[in-house]
């Protein structure tokens, strides 16, 4: 019985995708093997917030102040289920991650997007960085591309109906319920199928999305006081939006080489193909870079904030590109993957230092100091998480409703030039009374260049009250030594009188020396070193 060529060449076709598909998955495994050593330290902030949660002191960073200090509820729900049915905290936010980095190879495979895409995908450094940060960035990545997937068949009349604007209106809610920005994803969205005239759907798609977020708010501004998370007006307000568009384009720049080869190669493949939908498929992701150049883009690596934004152009792209045969598209999306691969599997993450010495800060304060002692810190996430007997002040706001409404004194640190890094009030903080200071990164400094880090750092070491009422410890950190960090010391400032301080205070040595004077701005004095005298 002859073979019928057109089953036969199906049948390669086939072959040949799912051996496409394949190697993705193979270049994504060895993606995330070469980034299992990171894990972001703010990711820790989400994790206290789920510690304090399953305790039982709900939803909140510490005692006796309800703060959201996080933008995504979604994600830390998640967490919390998965830490209420006795997993890690850390290793559930990890293996989430891993899930939906899954989920988004199973999105491109069930909307039949060119595999070729899935290689470019599964290539983006800084998506393989994330699904094992601890953070929602690849959960969000797959709630766009699925929402845009969804309204899309909308759109084309695959599923013109209530029920299937709906599911389209639930993923919408589900992504901007992961991240402020997907919010304006959802917009685009509704707009495009009010566009289409897609009527039955777009009543479905609003009330999906509408009322989970309404839900969300209702909660929010009753629990919590505010609509909009507390990072929104730490990282945001009170700062020149020009300026925050000038760093958020330098960002850019910065990160390209975690998302550009991609987004380049699927930029030419939409223009060689000139469909409607993949344009609007792009303009689904531009919320996402409009609101990190509002926010003056962000510090940590990988590029967190476009990463899925380039995959959901990267997923257009691959819908496509289907609609032009020929080998001229999959050339030039291999070729982007190849880039990539070298980017990818030329460096292996290393830990996140602040998150590591911020965990051994925070153990020591655990053993060290009473609970409910009250510590001021500017690493919000690791310290803060294994220190969960403790009281905190956020100094940098985005825990703290305060600070994050102060306006802003730029140009006074180095570190104020960082979105997220630009406020602070030292006589705030020193109103408060803490029984410990750390200034400056996880292990603390002594200060003697007091604009080298932040805004309350700063202002704490020009107050006389600040010199008056707190002196300088040094408090040798062994745990440093198991992370290959000899000789690690923890800098803290230890309020005189405090029954706190005191008990603290006789596991170190208080320093002695030119720390915040007008005369430690000398060579003399800088080069003079520091006395340690035991406590």
């Amino acid at each position: 019985m002859p073979v019928d060529p057109f089953a036969r060449a199906a049948a390669r076709h086939r072959a040949t995708e799912a051996a496409l598909y394949a190697i993705a998955a193979v270049l994504a495994a060895v993606s995330l093997y070469k980034a299992r050593h990171f894990y972001e330290d703010d990711s820790y902030i989400t994790l206290r917030y789920a510690e304090r949660w399953l305790r039982g002191a709900g939803p909140t960073w510490t005692d006796g102040e309800r703060v959201q200090g996080y933008t995504h509820p979604l994600w830390l729900l998640q967490i919390t289920l998965l830490g209420w049915l006795g997993a890690d905290l850390t290793r559930a936010s990890q293996v989430l991650g891993v899930v939906y980095f899954g989920a988004l190879f199973a999105v491109f495979r069930r909307a039949r997007a060119l595999p070729h895409a899935a290689l470019v995908m599964a290539t983006l450094p800084g998506l393989s960085v994330w699904a094992l940060g601890g953070l929602e960035t690849v959960s969000f990545a797959f709630w766009i591309v699925l929402a845009a997937w969804l309204t899309r068949q909308v759109v084309a009349r695959e599923a013109d109906s209530v029920s299937a604007g709906a599911l389209a209106g639930v993923t919408l809610a589900a992504a901007a319920l992961t991240r402020p920005e997907g919010l304006g994803v959802a917009f685009v969205a509704l707009g495009w199928a009010l566009v289409s005239r897609r009527w039955r759907a777009v009543r479905g798609l609003a009330v999906a999305f509408v009322a989970p977020l309404a839900a969300w708010e209702s909660f929010s501004l009753a629990y919590y006081g505010d609509l909009a998370a507390n990072p929104v007006y730490a990282k945001i307000s009170g700062y020149p939006l020009m300026q925050s568009m000038r760093d958020g384009l330098t960002y850019l720049a910065v990160t390209a080489p975690s998302w550009g080869w991609g987004v380049l190669a699927s930029t030419v493949a939409l223009v060689l193909v000139r469909r409607s939908s993949g344009a609007w498929l792009v303009a689904m992701a531009l919320p996402i870079v409009v609101g990190l150049l509002a926010g003056g883009g962000d510090h940590m690596v990988g590029a967190r904030l476009v990463v899925p934004a380039a995959v959901l152009v990267v997923f257009a792209a691959g819908l496509d590109a289907r609609a032009r045969p020929g080998w001229l598209i999959p050339l030039v999306l291999t070729s982007s993957a190849i880039l990539q691969v070298r980017e990818t599997l030329s460096v292996e993450r290393r830990p996140d230092r602040a998150a590591v010495i911020g965990g051994i800060v925070g153990r020591f304060l655990e053993r060290a100091l009473p609970g409910g002692s009250l510590a001021a810190i500017s690493v919000a996430g690791s310290t803060a998480f294994f220190a969960p007997s403790l009281r905190f002040i956020d100094t940098l706001g985005l825990n703290d409703r305060h600070v994050a409404r102060e306006p802003v004194r730029a140009g006074v640190t180095i570190w104020q030039a960082m979105a997220g890094h630009r406020k602070g009030d030292g006589e705030y903080v020193l109103a408060r009374a803490p029984d410990l200071v750390i200034l400056g990164a996880a292990s603390g400094f002594l200060g003697l260049d007091e604009r080298e880090w932040f805004l309350t750092d700063y202002e704490l070491l020009q107050s006389d009250a600040f010199r008056l009422q707190y002196r300088p410890y040094s408090f040798r950190l062994e745990e440093g030594e198991a992370h290959g960090l000899p000789n690690l010391h923890l800098t803290a400032f230890l309020r005189k009188g405090s029954a706190a301080a005191d008990a603290m205070a006789a596991a170190g040595y208080r320093l002695r020396g030119p720390w915040y004077t007008p005369e430690s701005h000398s060579i003399a004095a800088r080069s003079s070193g520091v006395a340690f005298q035991t406590h």
